[in-house]
Order: structure tokens, then sequence, then C-alpha cells
């Protein structure tokens, strides 16, 4: 893995940059600069303040994926965002404090760095060089942190996947999710201004596919079932989609192993018989076959 990590003494000059606003991290926004005054109202030194910070933006603003073109005001009104929208959001509420901050930049393994609980007919509907984004705040030596995970999406399944630990963060730390090594190509850091990511228009994020992702990202937040192990996710979550988004649940016949799925499904006898009906498999491959035009014609107006 190659890691390209500046030094972490800096003189105020250059810490100077790292407390600026940017297009896109607009720390001097009315909002960020109300909200930053409201979470640490009752924090005495920066390093309360930076905590406080980053307990509010990893359960308030709830992890999804997809379009990052937002700015951090934009981001605090929706509540939800990609990585690269939590770390934007906490590092314009570090500046509006006067606290320098920046960001770490992450290239890794687009559809293996989520872990294990990931089903394969979702990863491969990822990138395979993706991009992820953290953050890094001097605290009188750079430290990195990552609020991209929420609590209540870790709490629900980080038993199970090891990248969705729930990260404690004591303010001297670092407190960076547990992506295996291996899936890590590089490691840039620290960036005081990203707006040119920012701006680039999503590759894979976008569409049918990505309205199954984040579907699949709340099911793995909201799910009551308890797995023995991450292979039962995949299982659980088509049973699910069968049910609750039967068109999303066809689209990932059509862009997957079709009979797999089907016969994967089949074996379900206690959870379902299988996932369009009674009738037998060959007739239902054949169905979706049929299907293909009109389904593509009706995602396409989605």
């Amino acid at each position: 893995m190659n890691v390209v990590v500046d030094s972490r003494e800096m003189d105020m000059v250059t810490l100077a940059s790292y407390c600026e606003k940017t297009e896109y991290c607009d720390a001097d926004h009315p909002d960020i600069q109300k909200l930053a005054y409201q979470i640490t109202l009752n924090c005495g030194h920066e390093k309360e303040k930076a905590m406080a910070l980053f307990y509010w933006v990893r359960d308030n603003i709830i992890y999804r994926v997809g379009l990052w073109n937002r700015k951090a005001s934009e981001t605090i009104y929706e509540r939800e965002g990609t990585c690269t929208n939590k770390a934007n959001v906490l590092v314009a509420l570090l500046r509006a404090c006067q606290i320098p901050a920046g960001y770490g930049l992450l290239k890794v393994d687009g559809r293996r760095y989520w872990g294990p609980a990931t089903p394969p007919m979702i990863a491969k509907h990822v990138g395979k060089i993706g991009i992820h984004l953290y953050v890094g705040v001097y605290l009188n030596q750079w430290i990195r942190i990552d609020p991209s995970d929420d609590c209540y999406l870790c709490n629900n399944i980080g038993y199970i996947n090891p990248t969705a630990t729930l990260l404690e963060w004591d303010g001297k730390k670092d407190a960076i999710i547990p992506i295996d090594p291996k899936h890590i190509f590089s490691n840039q850091f620290p960036f005081a201004n990203i707006d040119h990511i920012m701006k680039k228009a999503p590759k894979n994020a976008k569409g049918i596919k990505l309205s199954i992702c984040n579907v699949f990202i709340k099911y793995l937040r909201e799910t009551k079932q308890r797995f023995s192990e991450p292979r039962e996710v995949e299982t659980a979550f088509l049973a699910f989609l069968r049910v609750h988004h039967p068109l999303y649940f066809k689209a990932l016949l059509l862009t997957s192993n079709t009979r797999g799925i089907l016969e994967k499904l089949q074996n379900l006898k206690n959870t379902i018989v299988n996932p369009l009906g009674l009738r037998p498999l060959g007739r239902l491959l054949n169905e979706v076959s049929i299907q293909k035009t009109k389904i593509s014609d009706r995602l396409s107006k989605e």
C-alpha cells in the first residue's frame, strides 16, 4: 500500500489553509456556524469541541452511498450522506470552530472494502476502484478520524461485518474504520481542499443500481434478523427485496446470475417457496426473460 503522509509538525501559515472555507466546505455558512455553536456550547477546550462534533456527525448524518456533490450546508439539511459528505460536514464544523481540519483520501477495492456481509450481486455494481474520504483534525498533531458509519448501522450489523465496527474517539488517538489493508491501494493525507473531487460526476453511483445499494444499507440498519455468517445476509436481503421492492428484485435478477439466485431462493422452504409465486423454476426463468424489456422501460422512468 502506498501511503503518503505530510509531516505532523506544521507551521501556523500552513495550518491556516486548513481553517479556510471552500466552495463545498462552506464553513462560513450561517447554518454551519449556528450548528457548530450549538453542538459545542457546553464544551471547554478544542479537544472537547472536536469530540462533540465527531459524534454529532457520526450519528446525525446517516450513511448512504451515491451523489456526493453537496455542500456541507446542504448535507446537514438532508441529514444523510456518503463518506465524502460526512467528512466534508465534519471538516466544515471544525473549521467553523477555528480548529484546523483536512481530508484523508483512500483508494480502495470498491467491491471488497465494505466487508464480507456485502452480497456479491451488490458488490458487482460498485466500481473496481473506489474513493473513501476520512477526516484529519489538528490538535497539536494530526489525528485521523472517520465519522462515516452511524451508530444505528454499526450496532445492527457490526457483529458480522468488521468494517462496520462502531468507532469511538477519545480525542487523542486515530479512530479509523478497520478496512482490510489488502483492500487499500493508497492513502494520502492531509488535503486542505477536495472541491475538485466533489465536483466530479459519479460513474457508477446512479440509477437503479444506486437505489438498490441504498435499500440494502437501509435494510442492514433496520433488520431485526440475526445472522450467523455473512453469506446469510444475501439470502435474507433477496427475500426482503422480493416482498417489499419487487421491481428492484426483478432488476437484480436481470443483472445477476438469474438461475443461481432463483435456485438459492427456492431452497429457502421456510422463508419463501419461490421468488415469484408457485410456478416451476423453468417457467420463472422464461418469464423473467420475457419481462426484461418491460422492466427496463419501467426502470428508466424511476
